[in-house]
C-alpha cells in the first residue's frame, strides 16, 4: 500500500510537470510609466504656520523659504525664515487663579532660520470629483540652522518633516509642510509646525513625455 501510494504520488507531479511545459507561454505585460509633468527648478514659497506644542504659548508665524531642484527628486531649501507672533493659550493664568501656583513657563520664539535637503521619491496622480486630473508629490524634509528665543538667544535647531505639494497651475503648486523642530538646549521644548504655503516655480516648466511603453 506504501509503494502505491508512493506511485501515484509521483506519476502525479510527473503529469503536472508535462502540462506545465506544453503549456503556452503567456506574452509580455506591457506597463505605462507616467512621468512627471511639471519640472521643478527654482522656487519661492511664501506661508502661514501655526506651533502648537508649547502648553502655555502658541504661535503663528509668517514666512518664506527658496529651494533649488538639481533633478526630479533632489533639492536644496537654501533658505526657511520665519517670524513667530506668540499668545498665552491661558494655560498658566488657569493654574495660577486655580491652584495658587506659578508654572514653569518655556522660552518664547521670535524666528528661526534653516536650510535643508529635500528628497521627493513619490509623484501623484489624483482623481478630481471625476472630473479632471490632479497631479502632486510628497517629499521629504530634513536640515537645520538658528532659533531665536527671546531670552535664551540664539539657539542651534535641527527639522526634520515631509512636504505634501498640489499642483494648481503649470508653475504654481499649493503645499502642506509638516516639520519637527529640535533645540540643542535642554530648557527648550520641542515644537512642530503645520503649514500651508504657495509656491512659484521660475525657469522653464516643460513638460515631461506622458508616458512611455516597457516590455516587463
Amino acid at each position: 500500500m506504501k509503494h502505491l501510494l508512493i506511485l501515484s504520488l509521483i506519476l502525479t507531479s510527473g503529469s503536472f510537470c508535462f502540462a506545465a511545459e506544453g503549456a503556452t507561454a503567456e506574452a509580455p505585460k506591457v506597463i505605462a510609466i507616467q512621468h512627471r509633468n511639471y519640472r521643478l527648478t527654482n522656487e519661492l514659497t511664501g506661508y502661514i504656520s501655526y506651533l502648537p506644542l508649547d502648553s502655555f504659548t502658541q504661535y503663528f508665524s509668517i514666512g518664506a523659504n527658496f529651494t533649488h531642484y538639481f533633478n526630479d527628486y533632489l533639492g536644496w531649501e537654501i533658505a526657511n525664515v520665519a517670524t513667530a507672533n506668540s499668545s498665552s493659550t491661558g494655560l498658566k493664568d488657569y493654574i495660577l487663579n486655580n491652584y495658587g501656583a506659578f508654572p514653569q513657563v518655556y522660552d518664547t520664539i521670535n524666528y528661526y532660520v534653516t536650510s535643508n535637503a529635500v528628497y521627493t521619491p513619490l509623484y501623484m496622480k489624483n482623481l478630481l470629483f471625476s472630473n479632471g486630473i490632479g497631479y502632486g508629490d510628497i517629499s521629504f524634509v530634513g536640515g537645520g540652522g538658528l532659533t531665536k528665543f527671546n531670552a535664551a538667544g540664539n539657539v542651534p535647531t535641527a527639522d526634520l518633516g515631509i512636504i505634501i505639494r498640489y499642483f494648481v497651475g503649470t508653475q504654481t503648486s499649493l503645499k502642506f509642510d509638516f516639520r519637527n523642530f529640535f533645540y540643542t538646549s535642554t530648557d527648550l521644548k520641542y515644537n512642530i509646525g503645520i503649514t500651508v504655503g504657495l509656491s512659484y516655480n521660475f525657469g522653464t516648466n516643460e513638460d515631461r513625455p506622458v508616458t512611455e511603453e516597457i516590455d516587463e
